[in-house]
């Protein structure tokens, strides 16, 4: 019977090709080994991550203001192009 919840499905010699080798077995957080190497680590107060991502965002705020007032002064011009059209009287286009 094949299983519901299994996101792939292996043939029979595959499996059992698979099942001869083990998976890696991480640290545990609370080894004494992982716990001694995160005190010689050195700090790290991530303020340049902060600053990347405050001028990324900076840049794109302004790059959305500047083709926003493209877009406003192209329907701008727009409109009031066609409005010169529109009172314009036909004789007069001569």
């Amino acid at each position: 019977m094949p299983r519901v919840h299994a996101t792939q499905h292996y043939e029979h010699c595959r499996r059992d090709d698979m099942l001869q080798y083990e998976a890696f077995n991480y640290m545990p957080g609370h080894s004494n080994v992982y716990k001694q190497w995160i005190r010689q680590q050195r700090a790290r107060y991530n303020w340049d991550r902060w600053f990347v991502t405050g001028v990324i965002g900076v840049a794109i705020g302004f790059t959305g203001l500047f083709m926003q007032q493209i877009i406003l002064s192209a329907a701008h011009f727009k409109w009031s192009y066609t409005d010169h059209f529109i009172h314009v009287r036909p004789a007069d286009l001569d």
